[in-house]
């Protein structure tokens, strides 16, 4: 009867030493992809950062390009030019139609 005992025993703690064992190799092996994927999130959020800081560098060039492009336009010597250049001309007083409105007249209905 004792080596029943002691076999149920040694099957009990065999057992549980499975049960343990694999309990922690799982816990490892669940930090460790833990870890990993941690550190993969971290490079990628840095790889983003670059990027986004690289075409924050081009759009600020190309905003002051534009600028610089806009206070160009602005002045009249090439505002007169590109005029000249699309057949426009200046204006005379024949251009201007003159309507006289008098204060006084009969409203007709």
């Amino acid at each position: 009867m004792n080596n029943i005992c002691v076999n149920q025993q040694k099957n009990i703690y065999s057992g549980w030493f499975f049960i343990k064992y694999l309990t922690i190799t799982f816990l490892i092996v669940f930090f460790i992809i833990f870890y990993v994927w941690q550190n993969v999130e971290v490079m990628k959020i840095k790889m983003e950062h670059q990027r986004s800081m690289t075409r924050t560098k081009e759009l600020i060039k190309q905003n002051c390009r534009l600028k610089f492009k806009i206070e160009k336009l602005n002045r009249i010597a090439v505002i007169e030019k590109y005029a000249k250049e699309s057949g426009m001309r200046h204006l005379t007083p024949d251009d201007f139609e003159t309507i006289v409105i008098q204060k006084n007249a009969k409203k007709e209905y």
